[in-house]
């Protein structure tokens, strides 16, 4: 009896050792990579301090301006090898902001990924992108063409993404922004007077 809890004191002992002992020696690193999505930027190749203007059926013109543009750089990330512990998850990311425009991509080895293409207060939230576009789009649909002509320019790939509520395109402002290869957004929809804005 004596010899058992002996027995299970040292063990207890030695673990409570190794436990403390191992704070520092039983953690790993791993090397995450710089953001490095080449749709996303195929799609919206803008520019730190790139100023875009848009013109309506009347003549009236918006400018909109990229402020900064940034995207996470490579680093390295620690975490511990312990009891119940978790592997490190490496998580890249890019950001366009500005004035009346904010895009955003943030994605993790899980696989989690999280778009935002927002302009003026409407946001077009989606997972992921691809040669074609959006993809996984929330509170709209998309449709993609070839060899498109959008307000008098032939575009290789343009996307349309208009949304299905109106109380989501009523709040916003906006029912539908174009997106093309290469360009970035080309023109939008305002709601809900439906006039069509276009690059200059």
């Amino acid at each position: 009896m004596i010899t058992k809890k002996i027995i299970l004191s040292i063990f207890v002992f030695l673990l409570l050792i190794h436990l403390y002992s191992c704070k520092d020696m039983c953690t790993k690193k791993v090397d995450c990579p710089s953001f490095s999505n080449a749709q996303f930027f195929k799609w919206f190749p803008y520019t730190q301090g790139q100023t875009v203007v848009f013109k309506s059926p009347s003549g009236g013109l918006d400018t909109i301006v990229a402020d900064s543009v940034t995207k996470s750089e490579s680093y390295t990330n620690t975490y511990s090898t312990g009891f119940s512990s978790k592997p490190a998850v490496c998580s890249t990311m890019t950001q366009i902001a500005g004035r009346e425009i904010y895009i955003s991509y943030l994605s993790n080895d899980t696989l989690n990924k999280e778009i935002i293409v927002r302009l003026k207060s409407q946001g077009f939230p989606a997972s992921n992108i691809s040669d074609t576009g959006l993809t996984g789009l929330s509170y709209s649909r998309s449709k993609s063409y070839f060899g498109y002509t959008f307000s008098g320019i032939l575009y290789d790939t343009l996307q349309k993404i208009y949304t299905t509520d109106t109380a989501f395109a009523m709040q916003g402002g906006i029912d539908t922004i174009f997106i093309a290869k290469g360009h970035g957004i080309i023109g939008y929809t305002t709601y809900p007077a439906l006039e069509t804005w276009s690059i200059r």
